[in-house]
């Protein structure tokens, strides 16, 4: 049976797909809290949450192939550009006097910032995450299926790297230097590979039991590699 005819009966993946847009979307919303690491060094909140949606998407790559992870992907980012609208028109709603002025301060504060965030988000996101996928699916076919943490630690690398530095730099031009800007995108990576390490060896064994569990192994020979179509 063709992977397309048994596609409508793999059972975890609806489960793997709210997991992965949920997860995405919370994550953007925690993004701009600043956490220090010691010595000066900063980092966001975000950095240590990130990878967990690489790591499904590329879960998704391995098992349901490149068309079903990059289907994903854009419903993620179609339900994170409905949340910027909310957050927008909600910010423009008129506040009851009732309201305390402190409370509607802090409100504003708050989600004023995630707009800029959400969108820098996105497209880092989107870019980090094609390309991550994009290189799984082809190393799988170089190595006949073979060193799947290799091929995930490879296809992190260049994923996060864009990840980290496209959203440095959309997020926080204008409010930081040059130099100030290589550092924190080069910390928000150092951080995002050491959790993707650490997330490695559940992906591997995650991508055995659903091939097994599915009936499925995803192969990308016939596979359009366009991160703008939805076939």
């Amino acid at each position: 049976m063709s992977l397309s005819a048994r596609l409508p009966h793999a059972k975890f993946l609806p489960f793997l797909a709210m997991l992965f847009i949920g997860w995405l979307l919370t994550t953007n919303l925690i993004t701009p809290k600043v956490v220090p690491l010691g010595h000066g060094v900063i980092c966001s909140a975000g950095d240590f949450f990130f990878p967990f949606s690489y790591a499904l998407s590329l879960l998704v790559t391995e098992v349901y192939g490149y068309g079903m992870s990059r289907y994903m992907v854009w419903s993620a980012i179609a339900v994170n550009l409905v949340a910027i609208l909310m957050i927008v028109l909600a910010l423009n709603l008129p506040a009851d006097k009732a309201w305390p002025l402190i409370d509607r301060a802090a409100y504003n504060l708050i989600l004023w910032r995630a707009p800029r965030t959400l969108i820098a988000s996105l497209v880092s996101f989107g870019v980090g995450e094609f390309l991550g996928s994009y290189i799984l699916a082809k190393l799988k076919l170089k190595t006949k299926g073979q060193k799947l943490g290799v091929r995930v630690i490879a296809a992190s690398i260049l994923g996060q790297a864009f990840d980290s530095y496209l959203f440095t730099l959309i997020a926080f031009l204008g409010h930081l230097t040059s130099l100030e800007l290589i550092k924190v995108g080069m910390v928000a990576f150092t951080v995002k590979m050491f959790c993707q390490v650490v997330l490695t060896p559940l992906v591997c064994y995650l991508a055995r039991y659903l091939k097994r569990a599915e009936g499925l192994n995803a192969w990308s020979q016939v596979e359009n590699f366009n991160p703008f179509i939805l076939g």
